[in-house]
């Protein structure tokens, strides 16, 4: 079917993500991180988390809160989502371009990347800051 002049598509869940305009794109994922930060999260913006059982690198939308990470298979802050509760014994810590987060609670450490090291770093800090 034709699709209307400007129609994006973008899935952060797929490997094959496709926008015609790749900058509309980036500036859609940047509102609504922004959205998030305003709505009162400490970080939000675009992730890679690892499968626990393909151990492939699946891209998501994280949104950080003084509470919880969350991260989202498409950009949309009211989809179910999964998530972590923060807690202090939690462990973070950086390697390899990977934030590898330790809850201490029976479940396998969460393995994430940003778009850059910058970027991951600014998630480290955040997390560490709680």
């Amino acid at each position: 079917a034709a699709q209307p002049p400007g129609h994006m598509e973008v899935k952060f869940g797929s490997a094959r993500a496709h926008a015609p305009n790749e900058e509309y794109a980036r500036h859609t994922t940047e509102m609504r991180a922004g959205r998030a930060v305003a709505a009162g999260a400490l970080i939000a913006g675009p992730i890679s988390k690892r499968s626990e059982w393909l151990h492939t690198w699946n891209g998501r939308f994280g949104i950080l809160t003084t509470e919880q990470l969350a991260w989202f298979t498409e950009c949309e802050l009211d989809s179910p989502g999964r998530r972590v509760n923060i807690n202090s014994n939690m462990q973070v810590g950086l390697r390899d371009r990977t934030l590898r987060i330790d809850c201490n609670d029976g479940s396998p450490p969460l393995l994430l990347r940003a778009p850059s090291s910058a970027e991951l770093e600014a998630w480290a800090r955040a997390i560490q800051g709680l």
